[in-house]
């Protein structure tokens, strides 16, 4: 009778004989304990339940007396009962996880746009150094031709006089 008061308060019914005997008959009862929505107890069900999760006698090996399924329910009672108090820890850092992603998303977009803007100034600068090599090259055919156009005139005018 205890283990099923302290599955009622679970499911948010009245820890009453009756009440339990309307969700053992139910023909969904086990789908119902396995679908239990355990990330969303409410805080005041948990303190009620801690009134059967600190009692000595609310252990799985002192249910086996009573009955298996008694043993099993017990089990899952506090299993609800340590995920729930587990998960309470677990959130605060499961939403600073989040936001960590999110600057990091953030980040890696922002060192994307940089690493584009970068190719291409690198692109530029590869562009500018080809043209200043081009030029450089240029610069030097003209001076190689105005060195041989000078020994020519040079020759010319030791020829004509």
């Amino acid at each position: 009778q205890t283990v099923m008061e302290a599955v009622c308060l679970l499911f948010g019914k009245k820890p009453t004989w009756e009440e339990s005997k309307k969700l053992l008959s139910n023909t969904k009862f086990l789908e119902m304990c396995k679908s239990y929505d355990k990330d969303h107890i409410p805080q005041r069900t948990l303190k009620k339940l801690a009134k059967y999760i600190n009692d000595p006698d609310f252990l799985p090996e002192k249910m086996k007396s009573v009955s298996a399924a008694a043993v099993s329910l017990c089990m899952w009672v506090r299993a609800m009962d340590t995920y729930a108090s587990v998960a309470k820890t677990v959130e605060p850092k499961r939403k600073a996880l989040a936001e960590a992603e999110t600057t990091l998303k953030a980040a890696q977009d922002d060192l994307a746009t940089k690493q584009m803007a970068l190719q291409e100034v690198e692109a530029r600068v590869a562009a500018l150094k080809a043209k200043y090599d081009m030029k450089i090259a240029e610069k030097e055919e003209l001076e190689r031709r105005m060195q041989q156009t000078t020994a020519r005139l040079e020759r010319a005018e030791k020829l004509v006089t």
